[in-house]
């Protein structure tokens, strides 16, 4: 009878910790609605960026808001676009940036999406984050990316690294609004 016990508490224990783990891991596959998109964040979320995910950014620190950094990137020197969080930690909102290489004018891009061909203007904060998660939708799908200037299609992420290092700053983002 006790050898029957302890295969029933391994076997509750084995889908108890199985459980867990499923229910923490959040769906990276799943397409964010941003029309209603508030860059809002909890106390929650905050602390989990703070304890789990700060550590992979350098950090700005600027009159009440905080600009994350993804560190992997300092090892890429050719980044057509870089995604930064800018958290305005006053109001409690985190916003999402894009970096342009130099030669990017950011009010006139136009990517190719797979077979879609989509232009975009950056200009406000809501701007970037509808081109990031163009781009992101578009990773999410496994289409090719490519940025169009003067007329030459050039793959906006040189190496895959660059593409995992833009998701990755998404997913954080969704994350630190809540999204995820």
């Amino acid at each position: 009878m006790n050898n029957m016990a302890s295969r029933y508490f391994l076997v509750f224990f084995y889908l108890s910790i199985a459980a867990i783990l499923f229910s923490c891991n959040a769906d990276q596959q799943k397409k964010v609605d941003i029309e209603n998109f508030d860059f809002s964040t909890t106390d929650a979320s905050e602390l989990y960026f703070k304890n789990i995910r700060e550590s992979y950014y350098h950090i700005e620190e600027k009159e009440g808001i905080r600009i994350y950094r993804l560190k992997d990137y300092d090892d890429i020197d050719s980044s057509l676009l870089r995604p930064i969080i800018v958290f305005h930690w006053r109001v409690d909102k985190a916003f999402l940036m894009l970096e342009f290489g130099n030669d990017i004018n950011p009010e006139n891009i136009n990517i190719q999406l797979g077979d879609e061909q989509v232009a975009h203007q950056v200009i406000q904060i809501k701007d970037h984050l509808v081109l990031a998660n163009d781009i992101y939708e578009a990773v999410i799908d496994e289409k090719d990316i490519f940025l169009n200037r003067d007329g030459a299609a050039t793959p906006l992420f040189g190496a895959i690294t660059e593409k995992s290092n833009f998701s990755l700053v998404l997913y954080d983002f969704f994350r630190f609004t809540n999204v995820y």
